[in-house]
């Protein structure tokens, strides 16, 4: 595979000692605090450092997908495996999710032979109708 870009942010690059257990609430605040700031610090430094202006040739716009033996056309989706500092990264192309397409055919299957269901405040209605009117027939006697 070709040269990959290096994506995978990993906190090792700072590290600050926690106050002691028996610290009061606001030290502990206090830290969680300057956690967060160095962590979106040290996130945005990496980012930043991040070559974005040559992307190599493997991350295209657009990607072929074979999909239910049609191929089709979509947006690239780029996923990665391994460990970048072992050597063993390596990127793999994703398909789009058809977990709610999916779930969606098999309610409509479920229900295709069932006749449709009434709400309770319709049947409700048509009860008082119908007892109207014979009431009214009654009268009309």
């Amino acid at each position: 595979m070709a040269d990959i870009i290096d994506t995978s942010f990993v906190e090792k690059e700072f590290y600050h000692e926690p106050p002691k257990a028996t610290a009061t609430p606001e030290e502990w605040t206090a830290w969680m605090d300057g956690e967060k700031k160095a962590r979106a610090n040290a996130k945005r430094a990496f980012t930043k450092a991040q070559d974005h202006a040559d992307t190599p040739d493997q991350f295209h716009d657009v990607v072929m997908v074979k999909q239910g033996g049609v191929w089709r056309q979509g947006n690239i989706m780029m996923g990665f495996n391994g460990n970048s500092d072992e050597g063993t990264l390596e990127g793999d192309l994703g398909e789009n999710a058809k977990q709610e397409t999916h779930i969606a055919l098999v309610n409509m299957e479920a229900t295709r032979n069932k006749q449709g269901i009434k709400s309770k405040s319709r049947c409700a209605r048509n009860r008082a109708n119908k007892k109207w009117r014979k009431k009214e027939a009654r009268k009309n006697k």
